[in-house]
């Protein structure tokens, strides 16, 4: 979550001011604006929905719509913050695979990791774990349980 500067909520703001008594709650952005100014953040993904609706949007930037949902103002912001945000992660995966080490084999032995199964690790009897004469033993107890 991404909180909202105080440029952006001021637009918002007069924006709905500006259009509230003209709008029914079915107008286009009036939910979204609402919304952001209730929780005074946004998500990755509504600023997504956020810059897709000012791609695709085609009217003029004196309409209600275009105005309730932030304008140039929020056009911008949002364009910035997910151009941030989307550098950030590319940035982060990039420094991951040039500097960290390859974690699926051990370098200095040349052993793959990823297969654990080691032979002095092989499942077996619990049984034979334990000394041959307890192990005798064990089984005795078992099969005269088994016959109560």
């Amino acid at each position: 979550m991404v909180d909202l500067p105080n440029d952006v909520k001021n637009v918002l703001k007069s924006a709905l001011t500006k259009h509230s008594q003209t709008s029914n709650n079915n107008q286009e952005g009036i939910t979204r604006n609402r919304g952001l100014l209730n929780k005074g953040k946004a998500s990755y993904q509504q600023l997504k929905r956020i810059k897709n609706w000012f791609d695709n949007y085609n009217g003029p930037k004196d309409a209600k719509e275009y105005e309730l949902n932030g304008g140039d103002k929020m056009k911008e912001w949002v364009d910035g913050i997910l151009k941030q945000m989307r550098n950030g992660v590319l940035t982060s995966t990039q420094m991951r695979k040039e500097y960290l080490p390859d974690k699926t084999k051990n370098s200095e032995f040349n052993v793959d990791l990823k297969n654990d199964n080691r032979p002095s690790q092989s499942h077996g009897n619990s049984l034979a774990k334990y000394n041959i004469d307890l192990t005798e033993s064990l089984k005795r107890i078992n099969e005269i349980m088994s016959k109560i």
